[in-house]
């Protein structure tokens, strides 16, 4: 019977499995197949299994790989030999504590720490006494500083060394080197809780402070006498705007204080007393720095247009703007002319407006990417969004492209955008509104509200669809008598007597 764990099991789960590898492999303990499987998963098991199987190279190694544990059931000819015993420390850095023949083996004991730097607590006293062997060991695993001999602990290049890799490995260096201002500086770097490991007599120190503050706004925490002091915190606020909630409180009240703090970061307004989230002279340099800064600022701010516009040079902090703000129009607009991913944070309703999507996508087309799945399959909408911005059109739905082809729609798009900039330069002017009609309905939107409104006009537009002529008086320019044939052809893609759109 083969037990195969391709996911390893926890809790009650893992100890019936546990059993059942076991039961299969006491009653085959000479299959090498059946202990194979097992001790993939539960290496310890490797305790049952023959004599014969434990010398198996291939078993041994993949119940090391396991559990370390495993080592003490492999077969000692395996054990004794160097090439098994590197192996084995590279699946398993742990084994190295049941090879009592190689703990003082460079190579074996490198290879070993290069996994774990714990496995160096397993290393002979000669070899953790070492100094070139310890700069290896740390230069692979900072760690492997911490079971180095004592008298190591005090060689400020090799706790340097640590440091950088490991800031609390302060922890374990000389009382002179917790002392010691550079290396302390350089541990924080890495991580600045490593000051709670630094001399008590350095953290009073004001210019040690503004160094520590300067490496790690967070550092902050650890000088609690130098709270109050504006330059250490400001200094501290620059580097993480964080840092300000170890300020002292009377600071973080101060609206003079909070001018300063949120010019440098203004995230920082999240750590400021609630009136000054609610007071306009705070709010707005702060967004104005982050505009992020908006999810901490007051209800009342959050529903200020002005405001909330200054945020959307980061479209993603308009997800803080209030309800009432997200399903207006003006403000919607504007904030897309700011930048098109604005669209996102519109309220739905506004989405499935059809006259707002086209004032929206006229300002941007690209908006269309932020919009339902139905409406990017409106051939229309896609079209109207493709012909104010080309890459528009990747956001068209895939049930639309199976009703018409991209070339189609990239075309199509590019007619509308050129009769587009007719109206858009001449939007007074019937004749050339016209003209740009017949190119492509849509671009009528373009055209002045009075021609909008012009029924002389639509009864010319009606004429180029049904390709009857109506009673008409002098049209704005020279085009011929509506009696002859016209030379502007009408556009294929308007099936006859039917306008996309009426005004």
């Amino acid at each position: 019977v083969f037990f195969r764990f391709s996911i390893p099991p926890s809790g009650q789960e893992a100890a019936m499995r546990r059993e059942d590898a076991k039961q299969a492999l006491e009653r085959k303990p000479w299959d090498r197949e059946v202990v194979l499987e097992a001790v993939r998963v539960h290496g310890s098991l490797l305790s049952s299994a023959w004599q014969a199987v434990r010398a198996d190279r291939e078993v041994c190694l993949a119940a090391v790989k396991s559990s370390a544990w495993a080592m003490q059931y492999v077969d000692e000819t395996l054990v004794r030999r160097r090439d098994f015993a590197l192996d084995a420390v590279l699946a398993n850095a742990f084994s190295l504590r049941f090879l009592d023949v190689f703990k003082a083996d460079p190579e074996i004991v490198l290879g070993a720490v290069a996994s774990d730097g714990r496995a160096m607590q397993y290393a002979s006293q000669e070899l953790r006494a070492d100094k070139a062997f310890l700069s290896q060991a740390v230069e692979l695993q900072a760690e492997a500083l911490e079971f180095a001999a004592e008298a190591l602990k005090s060689e400020e290049d090799l706790v340097m060394a640590a440091v950088v890799g490991n800031g609390l490995l302060l922890r374990v260096a000389a009382p002179v080197l917790q002392a010691n201002r550079p290396l302390v500086l350089k541990a924080l770097e890495e991580n600045y809780e490593a000051l709670m490991y630094a001399d008590s007599e350095l953290l009073q120190e004001r210019s040690f402070c503004l160094e520590a503050v300067a490496c790690s706004g967070l550092a902050l925490g650890y000088f609690p006498s130098l709270q109050a002091d504006e330059e250490v915190v400001l200094t501290a606020l620059a580097r993480d705007p964080a840092a300000l909630q170890h300020a002292d409180a009377e600071l973080r009240s101060s609206k003079a204080f909070a001018l300063q703090a949120v010019g440098l970061q203004g995230l920082s307004l999240k750590y400021f007393a609630d009136f000054l989230q609610a007071d306009r002279d705070v709010v707005l340099p702060a967004i104005s720095q982050n505009g992020d800064a908006l999810e901490f600022a007051s209800e009342a701010c959050c529903d200020e247009e002005e405001l909330t516009l200054l945020a959307a040079r980061n479209p993603h902090s308009l997800r803080f703007v209030s309800a009432r703000l997200q399903r207006t129009e003006d403000w919607a607009l504007r904030a897309m002319g700011i930048d098109y991913r604005a669209m996102e944070y519109v309220d739905e309703t506004l989405k499935s407006n059809r006259d707002f999507l086209l004032r929206a996508l006229a300002v941007d087309g690209r908006a269309l990417e932020f919009l339902p799945e139905d409406v990017r399959g409106d051939k229309q909408i896609v079209l109207w969004a493709g012909s104010q911005h080309e890459t528009a059109l990747q956001y068209a739905s895939i049930s639309l492209l199976k009703e018409v082809s991209f070339a189609e729609l990239h075309g199509e798009a590019g007619t509308l955008r050129r009769a587009a900039e007719i109206v858009r330069k001449h939007p007074n002017s019937r004749n050339m509104v016209l003209r740009a009609v017949v190119m492509h309905p849509l671009s009528l939107w373009f055209a002045s509200d009075d021609l909008k409104r012009n029924e002389e006009l639509k009864s010319h537009m009606e004429w180029f669809a049904n390709q009857q002529p109506p009673a008409f008086s002098v049209f704005d320019g020279p085009l011929r008598s509506m009696t002859s044939t016209p030379e502007v052809t009408p556009s294929p893609r308007v099936p006859p007597g039917q306008l996309l759109y009426s005004y």
